[in-house]
């Protein structure tokens, strides 16, 4: 008789540039021949297992998480609706999953969404991969809500963070990576001021240069009243030698623009990490991987290489209670 082969599913939790570390598991997971055969996701989870299931090696994987431009998704200009340029994040994900279905995919895989009108859990498991993920991603105030057959759908991670609940039905076994962080461990992160991302420096001096020139732009060529062309004239040159955007960061004393984001995050990392907490109660899972990133931000995806070594440092950590699920 033919040994059935052991259903063994992963949920990969949202966490934004923390989730780089849904990499390093996976890579563990190969390295120690732990066959996956389901995936389920939540926003930047939903993102590394599409690939993942697309059958895409995981050295390409972290390739993509280390060498893609996320700054260049992300909008500081005014009027600032949204903080992340949604068709840049679009044009990237259909670039990666090569705009797939998930009738395509060779793994299962399951994406959450929140639908915005009544907050009800959505599932994703059919139709196109990059506007399941989009929505997936879309959290309130970084990333416009995407529209699905008529619905807004927002970031999965509002009642879903970690998607256990997905594979309940098709799995045997399940493995539950979750980056969360509490709160506290959120605030002892930010009042680490020596740990400081260069992306975050980079959209500091990105953001503070587009106002200057929008600023000088209105000066140059706009008519405001009461105010003489001489002086008009002088402050522009005060604007080009004095206020650098590296010199007004040096003033700001480390204040990250727009500071609504980290309101958002801080506000988001309660919510989640909370329904992590009741959802690994809730759930039945087999093997628990929470990889600890010490200070790392939501922001950091310049730090991808050393995000992906934590998860893999956690997974190494679990790798027993994981080779006994085969």
């Amino acid at each position: 008789m033919k040994k059935k082969r052991c259903n063994i599913g992963i949920a990969l939790s949202g966490g934004m540039s923390k989730g780089f570390a849904h990499i390093g598991v996976l890579k563990v997971l190969e390295d120690n021949n732990i066959p996956i055969s389901h995936v389920s996701g939540t926003s930047m989870g939903a993102i590394i297992g599409s690939l993942y299931c697309s059958g895409m090696d995981i050295e390409k994987i972290e390739d993509f998480a280390i060498n893609t431009e996320w700054k260049d998704l992300f909008n500081f200009t005014i009027p600032k609706n949204y903080l992340v340029r949604k068709y840049a994040m679009r044009n990237l994900i259909k670039k990666v999953t090569k705009n797939r279905s998930f009738a395509q995919l060779k793994t299962p895989l399951y994406v959450s969404g929140t639908r915005l009108t009544d907050g009800k859990k959505v599932v994703f498991n059919s139709g196109n991969v990059t506007k399941a993920i989009m929505a997936s991603m879309s959290l309130p105030g970084i990333l416009k809500p995407e529209l699905v057959n008529g619905a807004e759908i927002i970031d999965g991670g509002m009642v879903d963070p970690l998607p256990i609940a997905s594979l309940q039905d098709q799995c045997k076994k399940i493995i539950a990576v979750d980056v969360s962080t509490t709160y506290q461990e959120q605030l002892q992160r930010n009042s680490h001021v020596k740990y400081q991302s260069t992306l975050a420096n980079d959209l500091k001096e990105d953001f503070i240069r587009k106002e200057l020139d929008i600023l000088k732009d209105t000066l140059r060529h706009k008519k405001i009243e009461k105010i003489p062309r001489l002086f008009k004239f002088l402050i522009l040159k005060v604007l080009d030698w004095v206020l650098t955007p590296a010199a007004i960061i040096d003033f700001m004393a480390g204040r990250t623009p727009p500071e609504i984001a980290e309101t958002i995050i801080q506000s988001y990392t309660i919510v989640i990490s909370r329904i992590s907490e009741l959802t690994l109660k809730a759930y039945p899972h087999d093997v628990h991987i929470n990889p600890k990133q010490d200070y790392m931000g939501w922001f950091e995806f310049d730090k991808a290489r050393e995000i992906i070594n934590g998860g893999e440092k956690a997974a190494n950590a679990k790798l027993k209670e994981l080779k006994r699920l085969v």
